[in-house]
């Protein structure tokens, strides 16, 4: 299994197992609105790519991926969205989608470690 979807209290995470790719990105995508029909009842994702050996998203599907962030607009105002990426080349990547979505009121966290990231969310969801 290349994905795998988890549910707590605070949040919803999606852990990219050995490789990244545009199909297992869209693949998690699938996975979330299957848990979420009414995607304004999603407050937190947590996207992590800890467990991930490889990574084959290319600048171009990366700048393509922002152009979906319509998607994000459907979500309620206080959605968070978590990213741990622990290797530079993921990091990297993730600082380019991310200048490319290039929305304001979309808060995105950007973390190395897990626990970090985890944290952000808790906190959120004491605040909200």
């Amino acid at each position: 299994m290349l994905i795998s979807v988890e549910l707590n209290k605070d949040y919803c995470e999606v852990i990219f197992h050995r490789s990244v790719s545009l199909i297992s990105i869209f693949e998690g995508v699938e996975r979330i609105r299957e848990l979420f029909p009414k995607v304004d009842q999603l407050r937190s994702l947590l996207v992590n790519f800890s467990q991930t050996s490889n990574f084959e998203l290319s600048y171009l599907q990366l700048v393509r991926l922002a152009e979906y962030k319509w998607v994000f607009a459907a979500l309620n105002k206080e959605f968070r969205l978590a990213i741990v990426a622990p290797t530079d080349i993921i990091f990297g990547s993730a600082r380019v989608w991310e200048s490319y979505m290039n929305d304001p009121d979309l808060d995105i966290g950007l973390f190395r470690n897990l626990l970090m990231a985890q944290e952000w969310l808790k906190r959120a969801a004491v605040v909200h």
